[in-house]
């Protein structure tokens, strides 16, 4: 194309491409290298956030926990009496509403010899005074000692609580979970110690953590039940089961699903909550039977990745600006060198062509390399220029030379053609008289025969005479080829100058 046959085009074209190219490659590395790691990151400081409920509710627990053990390190030292005396104390000792009540289960027999139901379980009335419940020890009572919860406090680690799954009963239908512990006497089973907590604490923890994430949160049991409201749901939802809200709730649907495929590790997934791109987040509360399951709108969790590289792309766009620019720049003087540089060579290669001038070296660097090796090629120039005037000068002098040489050879040439000439007439003057001479003999041959004598001398001179002119003829015949060879050399040799 006619608009890139100049470097400065082609090379702006290749600079424009190569950062359009690396604007490319940045994103794409941000968005498959950087960008999932921020996410990563986030989540993972929104899980940290999530998890502090979580670790409120452990730290509540093992607060229930640890006055757990006090009841249970306690009771083996006390009589059946004093054991009834005691309990409420040990119950409210730190005065949390969410302690419901506590109790002591002892196995059959041995808190009294023979009677197989014999417990101490205070709990709190309407107004939150502790009073104490002997429905347990009642007849028409289930056996304390074959409840679940019974049979999980003998189980666990001695010091450590079995937390029941979530209930109300008849004493109220405020729900709760207890913590059952077992009591050792003697180094030997005696019985179980639970503390009643309410559930109504978690529904403030959740409530404050959702305002605070601005996400949906539930605590919810391995079978579903769920154990806290959500600020999401109008309704109280605690101990309904999460499978009657999935088909309502795409929140509670993912719930179900995650306890479909629960395991002792958190689960993730993205999904639409309602027209909201959300991600779905489950973890199980260590030491406890329950599951913490949240939905945070997704452009949370990425708001900070967005900004991060909304700003880098702030960043890097001016760069990128201000690098175009300068190459730009770089190139237009890189050009306008080359310009002034064959601006140069063109006038020393036009008109007079003057030599003696030189380019200006303005930077020593590749443009200032050439422009040396220019003027080096033109010192050369000027030095074979003179040697060719010198020789120039040295061939007319010897032309001059040999024009002279010419004329003066021509000169004798035309002497000697004027000689020959001239002697060629004489030996045709001599011809002419030796016939006539031959004639005059045949004559007087009759007038000669007298004298034969005389005559045979004279024959033997006209002899001598003849051979001395045949001589001169050959001498003359032989002049004459030299003139003419001498002739065409001259012909030659004036040719050759002319």
């Amino acid at each position: 194309m006619p608009m890139f046959r100049t470097i400065q085009a082609r090379y702006t074209l290749f600079l424009v491409l190569f950062i359009l190219l690396l604007f490319v490659l940045t994103v794409v590395g941000i968005s498959q290298l950087v960008a999932p790691t921020l996410r990563k990151t986030e989540e993972q400081v929104v899980l940290n956030r999530v998890a502090e409920v979580a670790e409120q509710i452990k730290g509540e627990l093992n607060k229930v926990q640890a006055q757990q053990r006090s009841i249970t390190q306690t009771i083996p030292l006390l009589d059946s009496d004093t054991i009834d005396k005691v309990l409420p104390g040990l119950v409210d000792q730190y005065g949390e509403p969410k302690v419901f009540g506590g109790g002591i289960w002892p196995l059959p027999g041995l808190r009294t010899p023979g009677r197989n139901k014999h417990s101490t379980f205070w709990h709190r009335d309407a107004n939150g005074q502790l009073k104490v419940n002997t429905f347990w020890n009642s007849a028409e009572a289930p056996n304390y000692y074959e409840q679940p919860w019974y049979k999980g406090g003998m189980a666990t680690p001695r010091g450590q609580c079995a937390w029941a799954a979530a209930y109300k009963d008849d004493a109220s239908q405020e729900p709760r979970t207890n913590c059952a512990m077992a009591i050792q006497r003697d180094g030997v089973p005696y019985g179980v110690s639970t503390i009643d907590v309410t559930l109504g604490f978690f529904n403030d923890l959740v409530a404050r953590k959702e305002k605070d994430i601005g996400g949906e949160m539930l605590i919810v049991e391995a079978d579903g039940k769920i154990i806290s409201n959500s600020t999401h749901i109008n309704n109280p939802v605690v101990l309904k089961n999460i499978n009657d809200l999935a088909a309502g709730s795409a929140f509670a649907a993912q719930v179900k699903s995650a306890l479909q495929n629960r395991d002792a590790t958190s689960h993730r997934v993205e999904f639409n909550n309602d027209g909201v791109a959300s991600t779905f987040f489950m973890r199980p509360i260590e030491g406890t039977p329950w599951f913490l399951a949240t939905a945070l709108p997704t452009q949370l969790i990425t708001a900070q990745r967005d900004d991060v590289l909304n700003t880098l792309a702030l960043l890097q766009i001016p760069m990128i600006v201000l690098l175009v620019l300068l190459q730009i720049y770089a190139i237009r003087k890189l050009v306008s060198r080359m310009q002034a540089l064959r601006s140069n060579i063109d006038a020393l290669s036009t008109g007079d062509a003057d030599l003696t001038r030189r380019i200006t070296i303005r930077a020593e660097d590749e443009l200032g390399a050439i422009g040396h090796s220019v003027n080096r090629f033109i010192v050369y120039l000027q030095n074979m220029i003179g040697e060719v005037t010198q020789a120039t000068g040295d061939m007319a002098s010897s032309l001059d030379k040999l024009q002279q040489t010419s004329a003066h050879t021509n000169q004798i040439l035309t002497r000697h053609a004027s000689e020959t000439e001239q002697t060629v007439t004489a030996i045709t003057e001599m011809s002419s008289t030796a016939d006539t001479v031959a004639e005059n003999a045949a004559e007087t041959a009759a007038f000669t025969q007298r004298a034969s004598e005389h005559a045979d001398r004279s024959r033997v001179v006209v002899g001598e005479a003849s051979n001395s002119v045949i001589a001169l003829i050959d001498e003359v015949s032989s002049a004459t080829h030299k003139v003419e060879s001498m002739q065409q050399d001259a012909q030659r040799i004036t040719e050759t100058l002319g």
